[in-house]
């Protein structure tokens, strides 16, 4: 099926045209906001040859496609009179409640961060590598620039928080970043230093008390800082004559929003990123290796949520304290892989040569590259039984990982390319126990799939040639 095919019969199924206030895509899918659920045709989507599944959730329709997306959603906005736009933003629902818009919040915020954390980690993880081989000195100016090169991103993750969350929020981004750059200027993280180290609290005008706090590598702070300028900045823009609005507006923003943050928002928000990564560690302290058997069986429910970017603050955190991660990270790989090895053996069994292939690809994504939404909407939940081996495969794995007290160093998306990350220093075994616990998440995954089986996916075209068939056997037999 062309493209152009596609992308008529996915708008032929969501109602039409005139069905669609808007559309965008993201790396793999379509994402529809509609006016009326009603003309939906739910089922008929995912019987269509090229769609891996579909998803709805926060007021989105979500059709997966696939590493293709991009060419479907151009024909799409051809055959709608929809205009392209290059970024993800959409409309979303308002009533999800306080916990789930946070989390949602959080979560895409971080979502485009994910890419330079990820290139910043492994180059860490790289050099950690080089210096375990005795290829690179540590005292010497080349590890030393390669591990400024690897630290960066992490240390003024603020400034990359800000610009996320200003696109966020509707806000100014250059505001937004200036509020990041003065929470890290050496001077202003000098004063929070030296009150910490003399015990003596700061005064802002020499009344209001500030809590001494390092905002470097923090998320919370930041995000709460950039909220608070999206109520500010018009306010101002309001009060603030149109003859001085050139000068007076940057200077008010900036005199109203910075001791905002200072005084109030920057330690609000430490505190609350502190007491959300005690409540997550208080769990793997009370059940050991156990939770991250846990972790790993539920992760793909907090996929499907949308709330697994919000884990990344707290890993940050954690990483930058301890210098590595024990709990989440563990759990994730486990559930990657375990996806992918329900996949696979979804691959193996079906009848349907072009689900094989769909479910053949979907494996390989997860399992080598870590992209486990192929394989997570467009096989294991859409046939359902697979979901039981995927979480079987995923806590065995989990509980293996966590018993062999493996660690990750870096925040790479989990799957078998990232394996180094698991490389613990001076513990040059740990790439075994990281490649054993992969190994049992696929093959428990992989077997209990196969042994309770699914019911085979058959796509619509394909019923219409079955039924033609029967017709024309019945004209013969008269």
């Amino acid at each position: 099926m062309s493209y152009t095919e596609l992308a008529s019969k996915i708008l032929e199924k969501v109602g039409g045209a005139e069905n669609v206030n808007d559309v965008v895509h993201c790396m793999t899918r379509l994402r529809f906001d509609l006016k009326d659920f009603s003309l939906l045709d739910d089922e008929g989507l995912q019987k269509t040859r090229g769609v891996v599944g579909t998803v709805q959730k926060s007021g989105q329709y979500q059709v997966i496609i696939g590493n293709e997306v991009a060419y479907v959603y151009k024909e799409l906005c051809k055959l709608g009179n929809f205009t392209v736009k290059k970024d993800t933003k959409i409309r979303t629902k308002k009533n999800q409640g306080i916990i789930p818009t946070l989390m949602d919040t959080i979560s895409s915020i971080m979502a485009p961060v994910i890419p330079a954390i990820i290139g910043a980690a492994m180059l860490k993880v790289l050099l950690t590598l080089l210096t375990m081989a005795n290829l690179i000195d540590t005292t010497g100016e080349t590890y030393a620039i390669l591990n400024v090169i690897g630290d960066g991103a992490f240390f003024f993750m603020p400034v990359l928080i800000a610009m996320s969350a200003a696109n966020k929020f509707n806000t100014n981004p250059y505001y937004a970043v200036s509020i990041a750059l003065v929470l890290l200027h050496p001077g202003f993280i000098k004063i929070m230093d030296m009150a910490k180290a003399s015990g003596e609290n700061i005064h802002f005008l020499n009344i209001i008390p500030v809590v001494t706090s390092n905002y470097s590598y923090s998320v919370i702070p930041i995000i709460l800082g950039v909220w608070a300028l999206s109520y500010v900045e018009p306010i101002v823009d309001k009060v603030t004559p149109a003859i001085t609005k050139n000068f007076l507006k940057p200077l008010l923003v900036m005199l109203v929003i910075m001791p905002i943050t200072i005084v109030v928002l920057g330690p609000l928000g430490a505190i609350l990123g502190d007491l959300l990564s005690k409540v997550i560690y208080k769990f793997y302290d009370i059940f050991g290796f156990v939770a991250v058997g846990i972790i790993g069986g539920v992760y793909p429910f907090i996929v499907m949520a949308g709330m697994h970017h919000a884990f990344t603050p707290i890993k940050l955190g954690i990483l930058a304290t301890v210098g590595y991660e024990a709990f989440i990270c563990i759990g994730e790989l486990a559930s990657n892989l375990a996806q992918g090895g329900a996949a696979l053996a979804v691959a193996v069994k079906s009848k349907n040569r072009d689900f094989k292939q769909i479910a053949g690809s979907s494996a390989f994504s997860a399992i080598v590259a870590g992209i486990t939404e192929p394989a997570l909407y467009g096989v294991n939940v859409r046939l359902k039984r697979p979901m039981i081996g995927a979480c079987c495969g995923a806590i065995a794995g989990g509980l293996f990982g966590g018993f062999m007290q493996m660690k990750c160093f870096g925040i790479a998306t989990p799957s078998f390319v990232t394996v180094v990350q698991y490389v613990e220093p001076g513990r040059s075994f740990s790439i075994f126990i990281a490649l054993l616990t992969m190994l049992i998440a696929v093959i428990v995954s992989f077997i209990v799939t196969y042994a309770i089986g699914f019911e085979d996916i058959v796509y619509e075209d394909e019923e219409e040639r079955i039924l033609e068939r029967a017709e024309t056997l019945d004209k013969e037999s008269l």
